[in-house]
């Protein structure tokens, strides 16, 4: 699995490599869910468990797109995809703070049952800018997992998430 991540990570450097060159700035950003650090996974779990979001892209006055690596080893949960965000989109302007709408398309791997199938999802989040540099961000995810359904016969595909993290611009 770590080849597999190594070379989607790869390939996303390289792509943003190559889009950025017309872009304001390229953005790298490393977001945690803090519910899952804290609880864990089940309702069992007797301690939390880490699940990290890393984002690279390039961004523009108005919008970013790039690529997103999502993994929680302790469930055995990976994901790749690609996203488009549209930035301050109901003209909201605050010192400092930037709002961010968008969506993301991907690919969801499992190592339970070797599971792997799309995933889609609509993000939020907000950003807090403490030089033009670097910043802190919260994030919210409403995504459709299907392997809910069939790993864990759920009868919801939908899952909502939040996460906080640091975000670098250059």
């Amino acid at each position: 699995m770590i080849t597999k991540k190594i070379l989607v990570l790869f390939f996303a450097l390289l792509l943003c490599k190559i889009v950025c060159t017309a872009q304001k700035s390229v953005f790298l950003s490393l977001s945690l869910d803090p519910k899952m650090l804290i609880t864990g996974p089940y309702d069992t779990s007797k301690q939390g468990a880490l699940n990290y979001v890393f984002r690279l892209g390039a961004t523009g006055e108005t919008h970013e797109y790039g690529l997103s690596l999502e993994n929680f080893s302790e469930i055995g949960y990976f994901s790749y995809s690609a996203f488009y965000n549209y930035k301050n989109p109901f003209g909201i302007a605050v010192e400092n703070f930037s709002f961010l709408i968008g969506a993301e398309v991907g690919r969801l791997i499992r190592n339970v049952e070797d599971y792997r199938g799309v995933t889609f999802a609509v993000n939020a989040e907000t950003r807090y800018h403490f030089n033009k540099n670097w910043g802190v961000l919260l994030a919210a995810t409403y995504r459709y997992r299907c392997d809910l359904v069939e790993v864990y016969q759920e009868n919801n595909c939908y899952k909502f998430n939040g996460y906080t993290g640091v975000f670098f611009n250059w």
